[in-house]
């Protein structure tokens, strides 16, 4: 089972009905996208809706990034992750993570307990479970949702790779530095296709306005240089840049070619609208890719 290299999609698809996110995977995958990655934010069932798109799709790589440990058990994640692998001849990719203590503890009343010994103990779990299905010749790859250095140290010792989110280019190359050039690093990179930046700007400040309420991602961002000056009035200017590739498909196109400059191995393009950036913005799939495959070698 292969983990994807070049350009994927993600996003939060709950939007959509399945028949038009499995029309979205099909014009993906003709358009040469490697791979298509949904989150776990309390609407469709991720490991569920993975079956239906990789049962509309041949060659596409279908991942869950993240999918939020504290909602399922192990156990029932190892036997939805054996029978995708049995449906899709090695096309799943399981991404697991920790979510942010805001959620997990304010809104869920659950503990949050020390991540790395968490996502580890968890996922010895899934290896140990019982499976009395089809023999499995290779079991799916396991990635890590990781931020700070050490879940990307633990990503790198127990798992297949890492999957941050919303990093800029310079953290992609201290995500590569620390995991090491052995394990596969994904990026999920948001982009806002316009010609406006005004526009493009404001869509940034309006869906970045969760992420800076989360203090890991502040934390994050004030590794890369970031202060909390930027983190008032809904984001400064550098900041909304640094986390959304605001432009035309070639400035986006540059931004995905930094982290591959980086160290990345596959780059995840979330496409917000410019109108609304709560919407995936469809109508950037073909400039986007066609315009990085100008720029960057894809295979």
């Amino acid at each position: 089972m292969t983990l994807p290299f070049g350009i994927g999609l993600g996003f939060r698809f709950d939007h959509l009905t399945v028949r038009e996110t499995q029309d979205l995977a099909r014009r993906s995958e003709e358009l040469g996208y490697r791979g298509i990655w949904l989150t776990d934010s309390f609407g469709r069932d991720p490991l569920i809706h993975a079956g239906q798109l990789l049962g509309a799709t041949s060659s596409l790589t279908v991942g869950t990034a993240v999918l939020n440990i504290h909602l399922r058990t192990p156990e029932s994640v190892a036997g939805a992750t054996n029978t995708l692998a049995d449906q899709s001849d090695g096309r799943f990719v399981l991404g697991i993570g920790m979510s942010h203590p805001e959620l997990i503890e304010d809104a869920l009343k659950r503990t949050y307990a020390s991540p790395v010994e968490t996502v580890t103990q968890y996922l010895g779990a899934i290896r140990a479970s019982l499976w009395l299905g089809p023999a499995i010749t290779e079991t799916p790859p396991v990635v890590l949702g990781a931020l700070g250095p050490k879940m990307l140290e633990a990503a790198s010792a127990h798992f297949a790779g890492a999957i941050p989110a919303q990093i800029p280019p310079e953290l992609t190359g201290r995500a590569r530095d620390t995991i090491g050039p052995q394990a596969w690093l994904g990026v999920k990179q948001y982009a806002c296709l316009t010609q406006d930046h005004a526009i493009g700007l404001n869509a940034a400040r309006a869906r970045l306005a969760g992420t800076l309420g989360m203090r890991n991602y502040r934390r994050l961002f004030r590794s890369a240089g970031l202060t909390d000056d930027d983190f008032a009035n809904g984001g400064s200017n550098q900041l909304c840049e640094a986390i959304v590739a605001i432009g035309p498909a070639g400035a986006i196109a540059e931004r995905v070619g930094e982290h591959f400059a980086a160290g990345a191995d596959h780059v995840v393009i979330e496409p917000i609208g410019a109108e609304d950036p709560h919407l995936i913005d469809a109508e950037a799939f073909e400039p986007i890719i066609d315009a990085a495959r100008g720029q960057i070698d894809l295979c």
